[in-house]
């Protein structure tokens, strides 16, 4: 969604070259702004879905201040 890939170098060579548009880095990250953090989200929630966390605590288990 950066300028970083082969096909972003490449798309952003062609709307220079057929469109005759000059495509800066800071407008061309500030178009994707919104769909980068819209992907790290759904990402994170996907990820939490497929594994989530461990229990904090046992069934049954004793706190560590009965411990003492």
């Amino acid at each position: 969604m950066i300028i970083a890939g082969a096909a972003s170098i490449t798309a952003r060579g062609l709307i220079e070259k057929v469109g005759g548009v000059e495509v800066l880095w800071s407008l061309w990250a500030l178009a994707f702004l919104p769909c980068s953090i819209i992907t790290v989200l759904v990402a994170w929630r996907l990820t939490i879905w497929l594994y989530p966390p461990e229990l904090v605590s046992l069934e049954g288990a004793t706190t560590t201040s009965e411990m003492r």
